[in-house]
Order: C-alpha cells, then structure tokens, then sequence
C-alpha cells in the first residue's frame, strides 16, 4: 500500500487510491467537475500514458507524466530532444475530449530519482499547506511538481487562484509557480 501511494504521489493519483471509498465520494463531492468530467480526466491520463507505451521509440526518449483537470492535460517531466517532446504532444492532442495541452516537457535527460522523490515532497508541502490556508479548498487544485516547478490546476475563483499561488511561491522548494487554473468568476 505504501509503495502505491508512493508512486500515486508521483503522478497525482490520490483521487484513483480513495475512489470507491467514502474518501472517494468526498473527493467528488468537492470537486467543481461533473463526476462524468472527473472520470473523463482520469480515463484521458490513462489513454496518455498509453499512447506513450505504444510508441516505445518516443517513449525511450522521455520522462513524461499526465494530468488532466477538466480535459487539460499538463505534460510535464523531461524530453531528450525536440522531436520527442513535440511527438508527445501530438500523442495527446489525439485523445479523444482533450481540450487544451500544455506541453512543459524539458528538454533535458530524464530526471533521477531522487529529484522526482524531492518533487514529491514539495507537492505534499504545498498541498498540506493549503490545509490551514482560509479560501484555498485543496480538494479543488491539482499540484503537480517537476524539477522544482509547482503546477496548479483547477477551477477556482480568481481571489481562490491568487492565495493558492502565494501558499505555492512560499513554500520551501519551490523554484517557480505555473497558473493553469480555470477562474471560475470570469
């Protein structure tokens, strides 16, 4: 069970381990997607990853992990080269109900594995601190963290987005914060 949550932590799947429990039903009951979008994301990141594998050329080439939050689909991890990065991106422009992709593939060697534990880390602290942060509900943001650089995702309102980026820039770890939030208020 540890070694799951471990690698869920990695990719952003906490929502897969408690789903079916009454955790699971909470998740949801919070979340501003529809249960069917909330499924949607989950089935859009599955069909990414493989995608991914039935191109074992392009899949050598990468690090790459998927999230999708009301069918925007962040791509993040490492590329060797420009032609794998960009090849990623059209695997996933391909999924059927994909909105937008945000392709934030570096172009560098795969990361170690203690740089990816460390991201774990970062992710676990921005989203522990959004615990006792008044006007951030962390059930409603996605953190994602790659090679120091903190994702958010979600649909909040602007005032939402704003303290949930600060609680990000503030935390320890953290190089640089990217906003790809849907405001709700606009």
């Amino acid at each position: 069970m540890i070694v799951l949550l471990s690698v869920c932590a990695l990719h952003g799947c906490a929502a897969t381990v408690v789903g079916g429990t009454v955790g699971g039903a909470a998740l949801v009951a919070q979340d501003p997607r529809t249960t069917g979008s909330f499924i949607e994301d989950q089935a859009i990141e599955l069909k990414a990853y493989a995608a991914l594998r039935r191109e074992p050329d392009t899949a050598s080439k990468v690090h790459a992990s998927f999230t999708s939050y009301d069918r925007v689909v962040l791509i993040s991890g490492e590329a060797n080269d420009a032609q794998a990065r960009e090849r990623v991106a059209e695997l996933v422009r391909t999924i059927p109900n994909v909105r937008k992709v945000h392709n934030e593939l570096n172009l560098a060697a795969p990361s170690a594995i203690p740089s990816r534990w460390s991201d774990s880390y970062v992710t676990t602290k921005v989203k522990s601190r959004f615990l006792s942060t008044e006007g951030v509900n962390p059930l409603r943001i996605k953190v994602v963290t790659e090679n120091g650089t903190v994702y958010l995702m979600g649909i909040v309102s602007r005032q939402e987005a704003e303290a949930a980026t600060q609680v990000a820039r503030t935390t320890a770890g953290v190089q640089r914060v990217v906003r790809l939030f849907d405001l709700a208020d606009e």
